[in-house]
C-alpha cells in the first residue's frame, strides 16, 4: 500500500512538472528574433546624429498559449531614456505589438507627441513556416496625433504606416559583432501617410524599401533604409530551452 502510494505521489510530481515547463514556454523566443528576458542589443547607426540605440528585453510571462513581453528601446537621441514596447506572442500567429489606446513620444529638442490609435493590425514577425514560404506579412499602425513643439505650440495631424515584408533570400552579412552566413535578408515596403492641420489637408504619402536582416539565434543584425544603414554592435541573449 506504501509502495503505491509513493509510486502514486511521484506521477503526480511529474505531471506537475511537465505542466509547470508547458505553462512556462516563451513564444516570443522566435528563431530569428530571440525574446527573452534579459536578452539585449547595441546598434550603431550613420543617421544624422548619429547616436545610435539598445534594446533590452525587460521581461517575458507566459500564460496559456501565449506569451507577454517588455522591450525598452534606449534611443541615444533621447539621451538613453527607455521607451517600452508591449508585445504579444504565440505559435500560431507570431510576435504582434500590444494594441494601446495612447502613446505619448518624447522627442529632441523637447517636443512631444501623443498618439491616440485608430488601427493596429498584422504581424511583426510571422511564425518561421510562413517566412520560409515567401507569403509575405502585413503590418499597419494608424494614428491620431497631437505635435506640441519646444515653445508649446500644438499641431493636429494623422500619421498611418504601413509595411509589407518577404523574406528574399539567405545572405552573408558583417556587422562589428560578427561575420554571419545565414542572415535573413527580408525585403519591406513602407508607406507612410501624412495629413496635418485641424481638418487634416490632403494627404502626403512616403513610400521606401527597407532591407531587414535577421540571423537565426541572434535576432536583427543590419537595417538599409533611405542611403542609412543600422548594424549590430554587440549582442548578449541568455541561454534557455524554451
Amino acid at each position: 500500500m506504501k509502495r503505491r502510494m509513493r509510486g502514486l505521489l511521484a506521477g503526480t510530481a511529474i505531471c506537475l512538472v511537465l505542466a509547470s515547463q508547458v505553462r512556462a514556454e516563451n513564444y516570443c523566443n522566435h528563431p530569428l528574433l530571440p525574446i527573452v528576458a534579459g536578452a539585449r542589443w547595441e546598434y550603431a547607426t550613420d543617421w544624422q546624429d548619429g547616436s545610435g540605440y539598445s534594446a533590452v528585453v525587460q521581461s517575458v510571462l507566459t500564460r496559456g498559449t501565449t506569451s507577454y513581453a517588455t522591450l525598452n528601446l534606449l534611443l541615444g537621441f533621447l539621451g538613453g531614456a527607455p521607451l517600452p514596447v508591449p508585445l504579444t506572442c504565440s505559435a500560431t500567429e507570431g510576435i504582434k505589438l500590444v494594441e494601446l489606446n495612447s502613446l505619448s513620444l518624447p522627442l529632441p529638442g523637447g517636443a512631444s507627441m501623443k498618439l491616440q490609435l485608430k488601427e493596429l493590425s498584422g504581424v511583426i514577425l510571422p511564425p518561421m513556416t510562413v517566412i520560409q514560404s515567401g507569403t509575405p506579412w502585413t503590418f499597419i499602425m494608424d494614428f491620431d496625433a497631437v505635435l506640441t513643439s519646444e515653445k508649446g505650440r500644438s499641431f493636429n495631424l494623422s500619421l498611418r504606416t504601413e509595411i509589407t515584408s518577404k523574406l528574399r533570400s539567405i545572405v552573408p552579412v558583417v556587422v562589428p559583432a560578427g561575420s554571419f552566413q545565414n542572415a535573413h535578408y527580408i525585403d519591406q515596403d513602407v508607406t507612410v501617410t501624412m495629413a496635418f492641420g485641424e481638418r487634416f489637408s490632403k494627404p502626403k504619402t512616403f513610400e521606401s524599401t527597407r532591407a531587414w536582416h535577421l540571423v537565426p539565434g541572434v535576432g536583427q543584425v543590419a537595417v538599409d533604409l533611405e542611403g542609412t544603414r543600422t548594424e549590430l554592435l554587440r549582442y548578449s541573449i541568455p541561454v534557455t530551452t524554451q
